[in-house]
């Protein structure tokens, strides 16, 4: 969990392009520059990020160098929200 406090810049950037239910995970991935928001939520069709579930999975389909483990993308989030390298 990041706390809201955190991405505050991020959600006054983007509070009148987006509803507030999506708000808070919106700026979420922005503020830690992640590649894919996945979601079935059509409202967030307007930002780069947005995949879903289905679009992700071809994606990692089509390309299998891609790394989307789990422990390595947790790992990097951390690192990003504590300020370490």
């Amino acid at each position: 969990m990041i706390p809201s406090s955190y991405v505050q810049e991020e959600i006054h950037r983007y509070q009148d392009k987006i509803k507030d239910k999506d708000l808070e995970q919106l700026a979420v991935v922005k503020k830690l520059g992640l590649k894919y928001l996945i979601s079935y939520d059509r409202d967030l069709e307007l930002f780069e990020e947005y995949k879903t579930p289905r679009k992700f999975i071809e994606a990692r389909r089509f390309n299998k160098s891609a790394n989307f483990g789990g422990g390595a993308v947790i790992r990097t989030i951390l690192r990003r929200v504590l300020g370490k390298k």
